[in-house]
């Protein structure tokens, strides 16, 4: 999606029936152009909140916050294992030309 902004609880309702489970609205675009320059790209994600209608109660501030420190957690541990990996990553292209 592009963002930032809140989707509409229609939008979220339109695409978990095609099938989404996570929305991200800042990595859609990041991802169509690396492709199409042919630049290796890969998207580590984490679900720090649920989306607009999804869920009755909004989360709390403070499971946001806990959930961003681990993500952040997480994002370092694995530049820090691909860091030290000693061949290079493969990233297989899955977006296809037509």
């Amino acid at each position: 999606m592009n963002g930032p902004r809140f989707n509409s609880k229609t939008e979220i309702r339109a695409l978990a029936a095609a099938g989404v489970q996570a929305i991200s609205q800042s990595r859609g675009p990041e991802a169509v152009l690396s492709n199409e320059l042919e630049i290796p790209y890969a998207l580590a994600g984490f679900v720090v909140d649920y989306a607009n209608g999804v869920s009755g109660i909004p989360t709390p501030v403070e499971v946001l916050q806990e959930n961003l420190m681990r993500s952040k957690a997480f994002l370092r541990k694995t530049i820090t294992a691909l860091a030290r990996m000693e061949n290079e990553p493969v990233f297989e292209n899955l977006v296809y030309r037509f």
